[in-house]
């Protein structure tokens, strides 16, 4: 990503216009991988979004959980609906931190409306914004082989609280 900032100056992730955004919103800093690989993709988790905090929080939380694997250039949480930030924001925030590739994750369970169409219009109008960065839009967790785990996990859990 070309700019006309100038050799020195710092990264696009590192501007206080982000940082404040960050503040703004709660939002953990950037997690970036040591030394800006930009040949790693960005990771866009996108949630439904809620009116209680603590939902939303466990999507930063995900976040925080992934960064450490250090397989994504910038790690970003965003919203469909009802808190911030939106799809469109966490998107320029994965292209501002460098990103050429952002993969877009649905943090949904069923291919519902939400997981399937209005994903397919956020990509749409993200590729729209930025022609050179690639948005690559994977599938909701659905039917995922390790969602039986979880699932048989989860039962699991509540039968040996009953006992």
């Amino acid at each position: 990503m070309s700019d006309n900032r100038g050799a020195d100056a710092p990264p696009l992730w590192e501007t206080s216009h982000l940082r404040t955004y960050n503040k703004l919103f709660k939002i953990k800093d950037f997690v970036v991988t040591e030394g800006p690989n930009n040949n790693l993709p960005a990771l866009l988790l996108i949630a439904h979004g809620s009116r209680r905090a603590a939902a939303n929080a466990e999507l930063q939380e995900l976040a925080n959980l992934l960064a450490p694997r250090g397989e994504y250039l910038h790690i970003q949480p965003s919203y469909l609906e009802l808190c911030q930030p939106d799809i469109a924001t966490g998107g320029r925030l994965c292209v501002a931190a460098g990103a050429k590739t952002v993969v877009m994750l649905p943090y949904f369970l069923s291919p519902g409306m939400h997981a399937i169409d209005d994903m397919q219009e956020a990509q749409a109008a993200l590729q729209a914004e930025f022609p050179h960065v690639r948005f690559l839009l994977a599938s909701h967790l659905g039917l995922h082989p390790l969602m039986l785990e979880i699932v048989h996990a989860r039962a699991n859990e509540v039968l040996s609280h009953a006992n």
